[in-house]
Protein backbone atom coordinates (compact mmCIF):
# COMPACT_ATOMS: atom_id res chain seq x y z
CA UNK A 1 0.00 0.00 0.00
CA UNK A 2 0.99 3.34 -0.58
CA UNK A 3 1.15 6.91 1.73
CA UNK A 4 -0.16 9.98 0.74
CA UNK A 5 2.29 12.49 0.48
CA UNK A 6 4.48 9.60 0.99
CA UNK A 7 3.80 6.25 2.57
CA UNK A 8 3.77 7.04 6.13
CA UNK A 9 3.44 3.55 7.24
CA UNK A 10 3.86 0.41 4.82
CA UNK A 11 6.40 0.78 1.39
CA UNK A 12 5.75 4.14 3.56
CA UNK A 13 6.02 4.27 7.86
CA UNK A 14 7.17 0.53 9.31
CA UNK A 15 5.96 1.35 11.78
CA UNK A 16 7.97 1.95 14.28
CA UNK A 17 6.66 -1.56 14.69
CA UNK A 18 5.71 -1.11 17.87
CA UNK A 19 4.12 2.12 17.26
CA UNK A 20 2.03 0.52 14.65
CA UNK A 21 1.41 -2.75 16.07
CA UNK A 22 -0.26 -0.48 18.97
CA UNK A 23 -1.90 1.78 16.40
CA UNK A 24 -3.48 -0.37 13.99
CA UNK A 25 -2.47 -3.75 14.36
CA UNK A 26 -5.34 -5.65 12.52
CA UNK A 27 -2.80 -6.14 9.27
CA UNK A 28 -5.66 -4.52 7.41
CA UNK A 29 -6.40 -1.39 8.65
CA UNK A 30 -6.94 -0.03 5.03
CA UNK A 31 -5.56 3.44 5.04
CA UNK A 32 -4.53 3.50 8.39
CA UNK A 33 -3.32 6.59 8.87
CA UNK A 34 -1.84 5.61 5.97
CA UNK A 35 -3.35 6.78 2.82
CA UNK A 36 -1.22 4.55 0.85
CA UNK A 37 -0.13 1.11 -0.38
CA UNK A 38 -0.25 -1.87 1.19
CA UNK A 39 1.40 -1.79 4.20
CA UNK A 40 4.15 -3.73 3.78
CA UNK A 41 6.21 -1.29 1.51
CA UNK A 42 4.97 1.40 4.15
CA UNK A 43 6.82 -0.31 6.85
CA UNK A 44 9.92 -0.62 4.94
CA UNK A 45 10.45 2.99 3.83
CA UNK A 46 10.11 4.18 7.26
CA UNK A 47 12.89 2.54 8.51
CA UNK A 48 14.90 4.62 6.15
CA UNK A 49 16.32 7.98 6.94
CA UNK A 50 15.94 9.36 3.04
CA UNK A 51 13.04 10.95 1.61
CA UNK A 52 12.00 10.12 -1.90
CA UNK A 53 13.51 12.51 -4.56
CA UNK A 54 11.81 13.44 -7.97
CA UNK A 55 13.51 11.74 -10.88
CA UNK A 56 12.07 9.35 -13.62
CA UNK A 57 14.56 7.08 -15.22
CA UNK A 58 13.25 5.02 -18.17
CA UNK A 59 11.75 1.79 -17.29
CA UNK A 60 12.46 -1.36 -19.21
CA UNK A 61 10.65 -4.52 -20.23
CA UNK A 62 10.91 -7.15 -17.04
CA UNK A 63 12.81 -10.17 -18.07
CA UNK A 64 10.57 -13.94 -17.48
CA UNK A 65 12.46 -14.86 -14.39
CA UNK A 66 11.42 -18.80 -14.09
CA UNK A 67 11.17 -20.39 -10.38
CA UNK A 68 9.86 -23.84 -9.82
CA UNK A 69 6.49 -23.65 -10.64
CA UNK A 70 6.74 -21.44 -13.89
CA UNK A 71 5.78 -18.09 -12.63
CA UNK A 72 7.38 -14.56 -13.11
CA UNK A 73 8.40 -12.95 -9.32
CA UNK A 74 9.50 -9.38 -8.70
CA UNK A 75 10.02 -7.38 -5.69
CA UNK A 76 9.94 -3.69 -5.05
CA UNK A 77 13.16 -2.48 -3.69
CA UNK A 78 13.75 1.69 -2.98
CA UNK A 79 17.19 2.04 -4.50
CA UNK A 80 20.24 3.08 -2.49
CA UNK A 81 21.41 6.22 -4.91
CA UNK A 82 18.43 7.46 -6.60
CA UNK A 83 15.79 7.09 -3.14
CA UNK A 84 13.10 6.27 -5.60
CA UNK A 85 11.14 2.99 -5.82
CA UNK A 86 11.76 0.02 -8.73
CA UNK A 87 11.44 -3.89 -9.04
CA UNK A 88 14.08 -6.45 -9.37
CA UNK A 89 13.74 -10.44 -10.63
CA UNK A 90 14.97 -12.76 -8.53
CA UNK A 91 19.07 -12.15 -9.61
CA UNK A 92 18.92 -8.46 -8.22
CA UNK A 93 18.77 -6.79 -11.35
CA UNK A 94 16.30 -3.89 -12.35
CA UNK A 95 13.03 -5.13 -14.41
CA UNK A 96 11.83 -1.45 -13.82
CA UNK A 97 13.83 0.97 -13.08
CA UNK A 98 13.59 3.30 -10.07
CA UNK A 99 11.42 5.97 -10.72
CA UNK A 100 8.55 5.87 -8.41
CA UNK A 101 7.82 7.56 -4.92
CA UNK A 102 6.60 4.78 -3.69
CA UNK A 103 5.59 1.40 -5.42
CA UNK A 104 3.87 -2.17 -4.09
CA UNK A 105 3.12 -5.56 -5.22
CA UNK A 106 1.35 -6.55 -8.62
CA UNK A 107 -2.19 -8.28 -8.57
CA UNK A 108 -3.62 -10.63 -10.20
CA UNK A 109 -4.97 -8.89 -13.13
CA UNK A 110 -1.36 -7.69 -13.36
CA UNK A 111 -1.65 -3.95 -11.92
CA UNK A 112 0.59 -2.46 -9.37
CA UNK A 113 -0.39 0.78 -7.38
CA UNK A 114 2.89 3.53 -7.63
CA UNK A 115 3.06 6.78 -6.31
CA UNK A 116 4.29 9.28 -9.25
CA UNK A 117 7.29 11.23 -8.69
CA UNK A 118 6.02 13.77 -10.91
CA UNK A 119 2.55 14.60 -9.98
CA UNK A 120 2.71 12.96 -6.60
CA UNK A 121 -0.28 11.50 -6.99
CA UNK A 122 -1.16 7.47 -7.40
CA UNK A 123 -1.32 5.59 -10.62
CA UNK A 124 -1.76 1.89 -11.94
CA UNK A 125 0.99 0.68 -14.05
CA UNK A 126 1.43 -2.95 -15.95
CA UNK A 127 4.67 -5.08 -15.84
CA UNK A 128 6.10 -3.32 -18.50
CA UNK A 129 6.26 -0.03 -15.93
CA UNK A 130 4.02 2.00 -18.36
CA UNK A 131 0.74 3.20 -16.70
CA UNK A 132 -2.49 1.54 -17.30
CA UNK A 133 -4.21 4.48 -15.11
CA UNK A 134 -2.62 7.53 -15.23
CA UNK A 135 -1.27 8.89 -11.53
CA UNK A 136 -4.70 10.99 -10.57
CA UNK A 137 -5.29 9.39 -7.12
CA UNK A 138 -4.82 10.55 -3.32
CA UNK A 139 -4.03 7.17 -2.45
CA UNK A 140 -5.00 3.66 -3.02
CA UNK A 141 -5.22 -0.04 -2.69
CA UNK A 142 -4.11 -3.32 -4.59
CA UNK A 143 -6.28 -4.54 -7.19
CA UNK A 144 -8.65 -7.67 -5.48
CA UNK A 145 -9.66 -10.74 -7.33
CA UNK A 146 -13.26 -9.17 -7.83
CA UNK A 147 -11.25 -6.57 -9.88
CA UNK A 148 -11.83 -3.72 -7.73
CA UNK A 149 -9.39 -1.32 -5.93
CA UNK A 150 -9.37 0.81 -3.51
CA UNK A 151 -8.75 4.27 -4.43
CA UNK A 152 -8.51 7.89 -2.61
CA UNK A 153 -10.52 10.81 -4.23
CA UNK A 154 -7.84 13.33 -5.12
CA UNK A 155 -10.36 16.10 -4.79
CA UNK A 156 -12.93 14.86 -2.15
CA UNK A 157 -10.57 13.04 -0.05
CA UNK A 158 -12.72 10.03 0.44
CA UNK A 159 -12.48 6.74 -1.08
CA UNK A 160 -14.24 4.42 -3.43
CA UNK A 161 -13.47 1.86 -6.07
CA UNK A 162 -12.56 1.50 -9.03
CA UNK A 163 -12.56 -1.08 -11.98
CA UNK A 164 -9.45 -1.64 -14.25
CA UNK A 165 -10.17 1.21 -16.33
CA UNK A 166 -9.76 3.27 -14.04
CA UNK A 167 -13.82 4.53 -13.47
CA UNK A 168 -15.53 4.36 -9.91
CA UNK A 169 -17.72 1.69 -9.95
CA UNK A 170 -17.97 2.67 -6.03
CA UNK A 171 -18.26 6.32 -5.44
CA UNK A 172 -15.45 7.94 -3.31
CA UNK A 173 -17.67 7.94 0.32
CA UNK A 174 -15.74 6.42 2.67
CA UNK A 175 -13.41 7.38 5.13
CA UNK A 176 -10.82 4.99 4.92
CA UNK A 177 -11.38 1.87 2.56
CA UNK A 178 -9.62 -1.67 2.28
CA UNK A 179 -9.41 -4.43 -0.17
CA UNK A 180 -11.92 -6.81 -1.05
CA UNK A 181 -11.06 -10.11 0.09
CA UNK A 182 -12.34 -14.06 -1.28
CA UNK A 183 -15.37 -13.69 0.75
CA UNK A 184 -16.37 -10.58 -1.23
CA UNK A 185 -16.42 -8.10 1.81
CA UNK A 186 -14.02 -4.73 2.33
CA UNK A 187 -13.57 -3.40 5.59
CA UNK A 188 -14.55 0.64 5.28
CA UNK A 189 -14.64 2.92 7.63
CA UNK A 190 -17.96 5.45 7.39
CA UNK A 191 -17.79 9.11 6.68
CA UNK A 192 -20.66 9.97 8.58
CA UNK A 193 -19.88 12.08 11.67
CA UNK A 194 -21.61 10.40 14.23
CA UNK A 195 -20.56 7.39 13.20
CA UNK A 196 -17.03 7.44 11.86
CA UNK A 197 -16.63 3.77 12.33
CA UNK A 198 -15.75 0.71 10.39
CA UNK A 199 -17.85 -1.74 8.76
CA UNK A 200 -17.72 -4.37 5.74
CA UNK A 201 -19.41 -3.68 2.39
CA UNK A 202 -20.53 -5.82 -0.83
CA UNK A 203 -19.25 -5.10 -4.71
CA UNK A 204 -22.40 -3.04 -4.80
CA UNK A 205 -21.04 -0.79 -2.04
CA UNK A 206 -23.88 -1.54 0.34
CA UNK A 207 -23.12 -2.80 4.18
CA UNK A 208 -23.11 -6.16 4.97
CA UNK A 209 -21.60 -5.83 8.51
CA UNK A 210 -23.25 -2.51 9.85
CA UNK A 211 -19.89 0.27 10.99
CA UNK A 212 -19.45 -0.83 14.37
CA UNK A 213 -15.54 -1.29 15.37
CA UNK A 214 -12.61 1.17 15.47
CA UNK A 215 -10.62 -0.61 13.17
CA UNK A 216 -11.04 -3.56 10.91
CA UNK A 217 -8.75 -5.76 8.58
CA UNK A 218 -9.37 -7.49 5.49
CA UNK A 219 -11.08 -11.59 5.75
CA UNK A 220 -8.83 -14.21 6.16
CA UNK A 221 -8.99 -17.41 3.96
CA UNK A 222 -10.54 -18.91 7.48
CA UNK A 223 -13.40 -16.95 7.29
CA UNK A 224 -12.20 -14.24 10.57
CA UNK A 225 -11.17 -10.90 10.46
CA UNK A 226 -9.56 -8.78 13.32
CA UNK A 227 -11.11 -5.52 14.43
CA UNK A 228 -10.77 -3.27 17.07
CA UNK A 229 -13.23 -3.09 19.65
CA UNK A 230 -14.72 0.08 19.87
CA UNK A 231 -15.94 -0.30 23.67
CA UNK A 232 -13.39 -1.92 25.33
CA UNK A 233 -10.45 -0.72 22.50
CA UNK A 234 -9.14 -4.08 22.25
CA UNK A 235 -8.88 -6.80 19.38
CA UNK A 236 -10.69 -9.65 18.44
CA UNK A 237 -12.16 -11.62 15.28
CA UNK A 238 -15.56 -11.57 14.16
CA UNK A 239 -17.17 -13.94 11.26
CA UNK A 240 -18.62 -13.11 8.25
CA UNK A 241 -21.59 -12.15 10.22
CA UNK A 242 -19.78 -9.61 12.03
CA UNK A 243 -20.35 -11.99 15.62
CA UNK A 244 -16.92 -12.08 17.48
CA UNK A 245 -15.55 -15.75 17.21
CA UNK A 246 -12.72 -14.84 19.47
CA UNK A 247 -13.46 -12.08 22.24
CA UNK A 248 -11.53 -8.65 22.26
CA UNK A 249 -8.79 -9.50 24.17
CA UNK A 250 -5.45 -8.64 22.74
CA UNK A 251 -3.35 -5.22 22.85
CA UNK A 252 -2.64 -6.43 19.31
CA UNK A 253 -3.04 -8.63 16.48
CA UNK A 254 -2.93 -9.76 12.86
CA UNK A 255 -4.44 -11.31 10.47
CA UNK A 256 -4.75 -15.18 10.10
CA UNK A 257 -2.13 -16.95 7.59
CA UNK A 258 -2.96 -19.91 5.64
CA UNK A 259 -1.41 -22.06 8.27
CA UNK A 260 -4.20 -20.98 10.67
CA UNK A 261 -2.27 -19.30 12.75
CA UNK A 262 -2.22 -15.16 13.77
CA UNK A 263 0.46 -13.13 15.69
CA UNK A 264 -1.38 -11.49 18.67
CA UNK A 265 0.34 -9.08 21.36
CA UNK A 266 -0.87 -9.70 25.20
CA UNK A 267 -1.15 -6.84 28.18
CA UNK A 268 2.67 -6.90 27.93
CA UNK A 269 3.29 -6.09 24.28
CA UNK A 270 4.60 -9.77 24.33
CA UNK A 271 3.74 -11.72 21.13
CA UNK A 272 3.02 -15.58 20.55
CA UNK A 273 0.52 -17.00 17.57
CA UNK A 274 -3.36 -18.10 18.38
CA UNK A 275 -5.34 -20.91 16.22
CA UNK A 276 -8.58 -20.34 15.07
CA UNK A 277 -10.16 -20.88 18.73
CA UNK A 278 -8.10 -18.33 20.14
CA UNK A 279 -5.64 -20.90 21.91
CA UNK A 280 -1.76 -20.39 22.00
CA UNK A 281 -0.12 -22.57 19.60
CA UNK A 282 3.30 -20.87 20.46
CA UNK A 283 3.47 -18.88 23.70
CA UNK A 284 4.08 -14.81 23.91
CA UNK A 285 7.39 -14.25 23.79
CA UNK A 286 8.21 -12.20 21.08
CA UNK A 287 8.87 -8.19 20.75
CA UNK A 288 7.05 -8.49 16.80
CA UNK A 289 6.14 -11.26 14.22
CA UNK A 290 5.23 -11.73 10.88
CA UNK A 291 2.92 -14.51 9.15
CA UNK A 292 4.46 -18.21 8.23
CA UNK A 293 5.23 -18.93 4.81
CA UNK A 294 5.05 -21.44 2.29
CA UNK A 295 8.02 -23.04 3.77
CA UNK A 296 6.94 -23.18 7.61
CA UNK A 297 9.20 -20.36 8.79
CA UNK A 298 8.09 -16.84 10.09
CA UNK A 299 10.12 -13.94 10.68
CA UNK A 300 10.41 -12.86 14.56
CA UNK A 301 12.19 -10.42 16.75
CA UNK A 302 13.88 -11.42 19.90
CA UNK A 303 12.77 -10.48 23.25
CA UNK A 304 15.95 -10.40 24.27
CA UNK A 305 18.40 -8.57 21.28
CA UNK A 306 15.81 -7.38 19.44
CA UNK A 307 17.07 -8.44 15.93
CA UNK A 308 15.43 -10.74 14.02
CA UNK A 309 15.50 -14.78 12.79
CA UNK A 310 13.03 -17.19 11.73
CA UNK A 311 11.39 -19.80 13.66
CA UNK A 312 9.58 -23.27 12.38
CA UNK A 313 5.63 -23.75 13.71
CA UNK A 314 6.61 -24.92 16.77
CA UNK A 315 8.36 -21.50 18.03
CA UNK A 316 11.99 -22.65 17.72
CA UNK A 317 14.84 -20.50 15.86
CA UNK A 318 15.63 -21.98 12.33
CA UNK A 319 17.74 -19.17 11.07
CA UNK A 320 18.95 -17.31 14.36
CA UNK A 321 18.48 -13.93 15.18
CA UNK A 322 20.44 -11.57 13.48
CA UNK A 323 19.16 -8.79 10.98
CA UNK A 324 17.66 -5.48 12.19
CA UNK A 325 14.62 -6.57 10.39
CA UNK A 326 12.87 -9.50 8.63
CA UNK A 327 9.97 -9.87 6.41
CA UNK A 328 7.76 -13.03 5.20
CA UNK A 329 9.53 -15.75 2.58
CA UNK A 330 8.09 -16.02 -0.92
CA UNK A 331 7.14 -18.62 -2.79
CA UNK A 332 10.13 -18.42 -4.90
CA UNK A 333 12.02 -19.08 -1.49
CA UNK A 334 13.61 -15.29 -0.77
CA UNK A 335 12.94 -12.98 1.97
CA UNK A 336 13.48 -9.71 2.42
CA UNK A 337 16.34 -8.91 5.42
CA UNK A 338 18.24 -5.76 6.56
CA UNK A 339 21.65 -5.96 7.33
CA UNK A 340 22.93 -5.39 10.87
CA UNK A 341 26.46 -4.06 9.65
CA UNK A 342 24.98 -1.98 6.63
CA UNK A 343 21.59 -1.27 7.53
CA UNK A 344 21.24 -2.24 3.81
CA UNK A 345 18.43 -4.48 2.43
CA UNK A 346 18.87 -8.07 0.67
CA UNK A 347 17.75 -11.60 0.07
CA UNK A 348 18.28 -14.62 1.71
CA UNK A 349 17.02 -18.74 1.43
CA UNK A 350 15.97 -20.69 3.75
CA UNK A 351 19.32 -21.42 5.17
CA UNK A 352 19.82 -17.23 5.78
CA UNK A 353 22.41 -17.19 3.36
CA UNK A 354 22.59 -14.06 1.20
CA UNK A 355 21.23 -14.38 -2.51
CA UNK A 356 21.11 -10.97 -2.89
CA UNK A 357 23.69 -8.51 -1.15
CA UNK A 358 22.24 -6.04 0.98
CA UNK A 359 22.29 -2.97 -1.40
CA UNK A 360 18.55 -1.40 -0.83
CA UNK A 361 17.17 1.11 1.22
CA UNK A 362 14.40 -0.90 1.73
CA UNK A 363 13.06 -4.20 0.01
CA UNK A 364 9.55 -5.83 -0.12
CA UNK A 365 8.69 -9.40 0.14
CA UNK A 366 8.56 -11.09 -4.15
CA UNK A 367 5.37 -11.55 -5.20
CA UNK A 368 3.88 -13.78 -8.33
CA UNK A 369 3.65 -11.53 -11.31
CA UNK A 370 1.13 -13.21 -14.47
Amino acid sequence: MLLEGYMKKTILAIVILSLLLSVCSCASSNSREVESLNQKISELEKQTESSAKSAAVATTVPAETSNQDGGTYLACVLDAKSELYGYIDKTGDYVIEPRFRGADAFAENGLSIVYDAKSELYGYIDKTGDYVIEPQFGGGVDFAENGLAGVRDAKSGLWGYIDKTGDYVIEPQFLDAGPFAENGLASVQNAQRDSQLYGYIDKTGDYVIEPQFSDAGPFAENGLACVLDAQSKLRGYIDETGDYVIMPQYEGAWNFASNGLAWVQDADLSGGYIDKTGDYVIEPQFGWADDFAVNGLAPVQDADSSLYGYIDKKGDYVIEPQFVSAWVFAENGLAPVQDADSSLWGYIDKTGDYVIEPQFNSASDFFKVN
